[in-house]
């Protein structure tokens, strides 16, 4: 009997160590699919606009454009964290 209890509470807490990490691989991905695709624009846009890669790195080697990404990063992985925290507890 105790095997199968613990048994259960392996599975329940994979199922939650599962869904922990689906949401934190989503935030994380979701600022650099928003840095991929300022890049791309950049590169579509660097024919007409020969200065603009060239301002786009300049900021990104100020830390303008990862900082930012990472600072959303972080908020984001914290805010679904307590709300995974919250719904794990209901």
């Amino acid at each position: 009997m105790e095997i199968r209890l613990q048994n259960e509470q392996l599975v329940e807490r994979n199922a939650e160590l599962d869904m922990l990490m689906a949401i934190t691989a989503h935030d994380v991905r979701s600022p650099l699919f928003g840095l991929r695709n300022l890049f791309d624009l950049t590169i579509r846009r660097a024919a007409k606009q020969p200065d603009l890669p060239l301002e786009v790195l300049r900021q990104a080697e100020c830390g303008n454009f990862g900082s930012q990404a990472t600072r959303r990063a972080r908020v984001t992985v914290a805010a679904s964290a307590m709300s995974w925290n919250e719904r794990r507890r209901s």
